[in-house]
This record gives structure tokens, sequence and C-alpha cells, in this order.
């Protein structure tokens, strides 16, 4: 969710992670206008000084954000933002994504960087919780690997598959004598 302010006076003594001026904002379709960037520990705060409007995002309300170099899509390179909000408030003003350009496309990946420090500062899963992540209990904080998947039987390496009807199969793989019998 964004909200608006109407002054920066809540931003002064927090943390200042990353600062940009001239970063021009979007809210869904909708171009807001060219302001001052601030990334904080606890906001993500845009200010326009010539309308003394901004918008803040909590990064519990950020739930994902990315650099786009595509411009098929978006004219400009930019960070994309995928912000948590109600079905109210998107039909108000379409605000379920957001879009930062910068002055100089090349400062992308250190207000993204800044943007990440930012979120593990204010990340919401206690130590041990699961937070909601369905992979949470596999090993890896939740990435799956290869050998998540992989499981001995009998000596013989066997490969957790789903099948079309989305159950698990074991399918044993062949062994290797044979196995490129056709190779020279």
């Amino acid at each position: 969710m964004t909200r608006r302010i109407n002054s920066l006076e809540n931003v002064e003594g927090l943390n200042v992670l990353s600062e940009q001026e001239g970063v021009r904002l979007w809210l869904g379709v909708e171009e807001m206008g060219t302001g001052r960037l601030i990334i904080s520990d606890v906001d993500i705060v845009w200010w326009d000084a010539s309308s003394s409007i901004g918008y803040a995002i909590n990064y519990e309300d950020l739930m994902m954000h990315a650099i786009s170099r595509n411009t098929e899509g978006f004219e400009f390179p930019c960070i994309y933002m995928q912000l948590d909000c109600d079905e109210e408030e998107e039909e108000e003003n379409n605000s379920s994504e957001g879009r930062l350009v910068l002055p100089n496309a090349d400062e992308l990946e250190s207000v993204y960087e800044a943007m990440c420090q930012g979120q593990e500062l204010n990340s919401t899963a206690e130590e041990g919780e699961d937070s909601g992540n369905p992979f949470s209990s596999l090993e890896g904080d939740g990435w799956v690997f290869s050998s998540s998947l992989m499981g001995q039987q009998n000596g013989d390496s066997t490969v957790q598959t789903i099948g079309n009807d989305g159950v698990g199969e074991n399918e044993e793989e062949e062994d290797e004598e044979g196995m490129f019998g056709d190779a020279d």
C-alpha cells in the first residue's frame, strides 16, 4: 500500500540507505511527477517538493522489486515494484504496480541494492517461523536444489518427478552400462 504524505517530517532522523534527486514515479499507469527518492531503513519515500506531495511505501507492502531494462513494455529502464494493496485501493488509484525512473540508468543497481538492504532490515518472518512459505522445510532456507529431489533407493539413483496428474512418481534411471550404447 502506498501512503500519501504531505511533508518529509517523518523521514528526518531515519537511517538513509540511498538518496536520489530527479526520480520520476509511476503508480499504475499514471506518472506522479519528478522528485526526490529516499530509501531509508523503514520506508521508501518519494517526494515532489514543487507540489508538496509524496508517497511512502513500507517494506512490508513491497511484494517484489526488480530492475527492468526492457523498454518494449515501458519506455524507460526502471525499478519495477509490485505493491500489496487491497482491491478498493487498487481500483481507486491503480497502484498495485510502481516504477521508479532514475535520471541516470547506471544508478539502478545501487538503488536496487539499497531497497534489498532495507527489505532485509524489515523482514516480517521471525527466526524459525515458516512465514507461509511452502518450501521453508526444505534445505537451503526454501530454495529447491536438485539434491532435494534426488534420492537413493537400493543403491540405484531415483528421481522424483511430477506426472501430468500432479502425483509424484519415482522413475529409475538407466544404469551407466548401455546408457550410451550407440555412441562411439
